[in-house]
């Protein structure tokens, strides 16, 4: 058994945290669940923007069902949150309160899923509209230390909290400035360097986590360039290099990272001699695969998804063969997902907002190339957020903003299809945004 974790490589690459992205809570499954498998401990969260509380479900790991956790849905006790995150250790999650300012910290219950308010009340964020909280552990490990980092759109500030590994109570430690309309930050897989992409000053800041040897939280100084509208910053799995879709321009930029200082260095495009690779119209969060060679961006605006090889050594992109590839309407995210046969296959999935479905490839395990999945795209409910894989690479969970519920699906190990679970989909809050796993699988 372990405390769940991301197998799969996307919205959160480089952040140090023990859950994939994305959340919500719930007032029951219509009696549709069944309880869970014996000795199962997984759960599935959902943040619910609109009724500003978490769904919590235990999921039957025999058959991918989801029973509503005994007491949920859990108030945030704020408005507008925005993804739940779980801390390194797993007992502890949190979301941010974009439209109150502040902070929901609960312990969490490894037993029955149930989440418990610290304090009864949330906390304040340190600035104006906070956006989904990164957590990371210690860089070293000793001490044994966590950090909350938030970056605050409507302030232009990060804060940093400690984490308190007995309470789960966060302390605000210090916030500093960043560029305009910062995004969710991203923490380097060391736990030493912080980033946070600017969309309104098409830049990227970047801060030093000397907190856990007694020192400070600083900036590395002026801001890296990007190009217009930069999205959330993603890291290779390697720590070796970032990447960054610049919606406005419809370009990713690429940097190399200093291990020692964590400045970021651009990598230019041999084929053009400028610091930007070209992608599709309005491109979201880059995706590296688990094996750190791939990359792929979910373009919103034309309806496709660029996928790229990556230069081992310089970080550099080049396209692949038949890019960019098809999917359905107004593309959120790509998640990568190994298959559980160790074969070293991959499959990619792509959560169509516009159209309401997923659109599912195999990876092809030298090129990268993507091939549409028999079946493929597969339905979901209206406005699909994103795919959400649990650590045993199972079931699929998609969280729907549109029609308030939450499709669950098998995921076939031989050829990657997804087959609704009986029951799915399963009711939510209203307008879930995003989901997460945790506790044990």
């Amino acid at each position: 058994m372990k405390v769940a974790e991301s197998r799969c490589k996307g919205a959160e690459i480089g952040a140090v945290v023990a859950v994939s992205l994305v959340l919500a809570s719930c007032p029951g499954n219509g009696g549709e669940g069944t309880p869970g498998a014996a000795g199962a401990g997984g759960f599935l969260e959902v943040t619910n923007g609109s009724s500003a509380n978490i769904s919590a479900y235990s999921i039957n790991m025999g058959t991918g069902q989801l029973t509503a956790v005994p007491g949920a849905p859990f108030p945030t006790s704020g408005t507008q949150p925005q993804g739940l995150v779980v801390d390194p250790s797993g007992k502890f999650a949190y979301v941010s309160n974009t439209g109150s300012d502040t902070i929901a910290a609960y312990v969490l219950n490894l037993t029955t899923g149930a989440l418990s308010l610290i304090d009864g009340v949330p906390i304040p964020a340190g600035g104006n509209q906070p956006q989904e909280i990164a957590v990371a552990a210690s860089p070293s490990g000793v001490p044994a230390q966590e950090f909350a980092f938030v970056s605050n759109a409507g302030s232009n500030s990060i804060s940093v909290f400690s984490i308190d590994l007995a309470s789960g109570r966060l302390t605000p430690i210090v916030t500093l400035p960043t560029g305009s309309a910062p995004r969710p930050a991203t923490v380097h897989p060391t736990g030493k360097f912080v980033y946070v992409s600017n969309a309104g000053s098409a830049n990227v800041s970047g801060f030093v986590n000397n907190l856990a040897t007694g020192g400070a939280f600083t900036s590395m100084g002026a801001p890296f360039s990007a190009d217009s509208q930069p999205q959330r910053l993603t890291i290779d799995p390697s720590g070796q290099f970032a990447y960054v879709a610049n919606a406005g321009s419809a370009t990713v930029s690429a940097y190399s990272i200093n291990q020692v200082s964590g400045v970021l260095t651009p990598i230019v495009n041999p084929l053009t001699g400028l610091p930007t690779f070209p992608t599709g119209t309005l491109p979201q969060q880059v995706t590296v695969d688990v094996l750190d060679i791939f990359a792929y961006v979910a373009n919103q605006g034309d309806g496709t998804v660029s996928g790229y090889t990556i230069n081992s050594v310089t970080g550099s992109l080049t396209p692949m063969t038949g890019s960019p590839f098809p999917v359905g309407t107004n593309p959120q995210a790509v998640t990568i997902v190994p298959s559980n046969e160790f074969s070293g296959d991959e499959f990619a999935y792509v959560v169509n907002s516009g159209s309401g479905n997923v659109s599912a490839f195999a990876v092809d395990p030298v090129t990268g190339v993507l091939t549409a999945i028999a079946g493929s795209p597969f339905g979901a409910g209206m406005a699909p957020q994103a795919v959400v894989v649990d650590p045993s690479g199972e079931f699929a969970f998609v969280p729907a903003l549109g029609s308030n519920n939450v499709s669950v699906y098998f995921i076939n190990q031989l050829t990657g299809a997804l087959s609704p679970v009986t029951g799915s989909p399963f009711p939510t809050g209203t307008a879930p945004q995003s989901a997460t796993t945790a506790g044990t699988f």
